[in-house]
């Protein structure tokens, strides 16, 4: 926006986000597209209080389309407010199925990583002999006293006491 009698401000070069992107930016943005305007003080005021804590690309894209669709030369913060929601709620609803798909995709790939982890470890359990998975049974039934005492066999325990067997078959391997 332009104050009256005063230029309009010139392009903002700055590393400053809030210069880039904040009241200024958008002041250069609504003086650019209707130059002839020549806001008031208490204008200024309003547009601020109302567009300064918006999104700053919604907002160009919402000043962009009240400038292609209408005609006039004093922009009206009620054209700039509505396009500003509309743009808003158009973006909302792509986002929302974006984030949607990207939930069930992750909780798909995490599915998948426990079953290759079980199938991984019930690979490990079966190539032990058979003295190998008792003593490796009964060293984690020592240092994990959580660990049910019941079963003997890599059939009959649970899958956690056959993940703290890996976990002891990896330990042993690094050390």
């Amino acid at each position: 926006m332009k104050q009256t009698n005063h230029n309009p401000p010139e392009l903002i070069q700055s590393d400053n986000p809030k210069e880039l992107f904040g009241w200024p930016r958008v002041c250069e943005l609504i003086s650019q597209r209707w130059p002839k305007w020549e806001p008031t003080t208490q204008d200024l005021r309003d547009w601020r209080h109302l567009l300064g804590p918006l999104t700053f690309d919604w907002l160009d894209e919402a000043l962009l389309r009240v400038r292609t669709k209408y005609a006039s030369d004093i922009p009206k913060l009620k054209w700039v407010m509505d396009s500003y929601y509309r743009v808003r709620d158009e973006q909302r609803e792509v986002s929302i199925p974006n984030l949607e798909q990207e939930k069930v995709d992750a909780e798909l790939d995490l599915k998948r990583e426990i079953i290759n982890d079980r199938k991984e470890c019930d690979r490990m359990i079966g190539e032990l002999s058979e003295p190998e998975f008792n003593r490796l049974l009964e060293e984690a039934r020592r240092e994990f006293t959580f660990l049910p005492r019941d079963g003997s066999t890599p059939e009959s325990v649970g899958q956690v006491t056959k993940y703290a067997i890996k976990f002891l078959l990896e330990r042993n391997a690094m050390t």
